[in-house]
């Protein structure tokens, strides 16, 4: 298996790269958490580069992105910590048109939903497949976001909504937004550890750069390990789900991925929050905001926990319990 990215990938990894050097500023970032943030300019900006329309056919007007273009694209997402609801939106907009979209699965307690102020459909997927239902149909209340650059709102009940995928097309789209979502964390991985190197480069205690000590060359070593461990993991999930190879191996990928991604993202924030040193913990630096991030998609398509009890299913079925 080829994790190599072929020349088409590395000139859409730079395009998207390039993309969000411009747009997702660290200022454009946390200015659209604020009320009425929402980033027309951003969000039009996404359109024309065919991002949104990552998952849709050529025929239908869209990308045509393989799964590995797509986590190609959303691994940059992840290194800027790109804000709105775009993955919710990419999916949806492989079912229907629609301009911007968040999603939500019933069976969550409570019910929170992001973005919802900014949605034109919101999509509530459940075992019996997607409905959406318009937002200003439901009974909502803002609450504080555990990351500073969306706004979330409890919703006090989902309504039944209108029918647009059945349930094997939702668990299929879950899957790629689980795949999605890890690309997303390993970006997150990845940049906190390239943040914490400069950072311990430029930093100066008795007249040494902070980054000669022992101490802080391990932390950022064992951090970029992980990161690289967690990178091959997502890609080779990505590849597996694009040649649709036996379900089994698939799904075992997938779980690989979302956890070692989850837990190099969450690691890696934490371990550039320490090199920083006091100054790492303060609103001004941009840290914090990777960290609070990869935690606030612990639960997007999936979790790191239920990944783990997946890869453990598989290696010893006979261990499964039954409730």
């Amino acid at each position: 298996m080829d994790f190599d990215l072929d020349s088409s990938e590395r000139l859409l990894r730079e395009a998207v790269r390039e993309f969000c050097a411009d747009k997702c500023t660290s200022d454009a970032v946390r200015a659209f958490g604020a009320p009425g943030g929402f980033d027309r300019k951003l969000w039009d900006g996404l359109e024309q580069l065919g991002i949104l329309n990552l998952l849709r056919s050529e025929a239908d007007g869209g990308t045509g992105a393989t799964p590995i273009e797509a986590a190609v694209v959303f691994h940059e997402l992840g290194r800027t910590v790109a804000p709105g609801p775009i993955l919710a939106t990419v999916l949806a907009r492989s079912l229907v048109e629609v301009d911007t979209a968040t999603w939500v699965q019933r069976c969550m307690q409570p019910l929170l939903v992001e973005h919802l102020e900014d949605a034109d459909l919101l999509f509530i997927s459940d075992a019996s497949g997607i409905t959406t239902v318009e937002p200003r149909r439901l009974d909502s209340v803002e609450v504080a976001a555990l990351d500073p650059t969306s706004r979330l709102y409890s919703v006090a009940s989902l309504p039944e909504g209108s029918p647009v995928a059945d349930a094997a097309a939702a668990e299929h789209l879950h899957t790629v937004g689980n795949v999605l979502t890890s690309a997303s964390l390993v970006g997150i991985a990845g940049r906190t550890v390239e943040l914490g190197v400069e950072f311990a480069q430029g930093r100066e205690q008795f007249n040494r750069p902070i980054g000669s000590f022992q101490a802080v060359k391990h932390m950022l070593a064992d951090a970029y390990a992980r990161a690289q461990v967690a990178e091959a993991a997502m890609y080779a999930a990505a590849v597996r789900l694009a040649e649709s190879l036996d379900a089994n191996e698939v799904q075992r990928a997938v779980a690989a991925a979302r956890y070692l991604s989850y837990t190099a993202a969450v690691d890696n924030a934490k371990t550039c929050i320490q090199v920083m040193g006091g100054m790492g913990f303060t609103w001004e630096m941009d840290a914090h905001l990777y960290l609070k991030r990869a935690w606030a998609s612990q639960d997007r398509h999936g979790n790191p926990e239920a990944a783990l009890r997946t890869i453990a299913d598989q290696l010893a079925p006979e261990n499964r319990t039954t409730t």
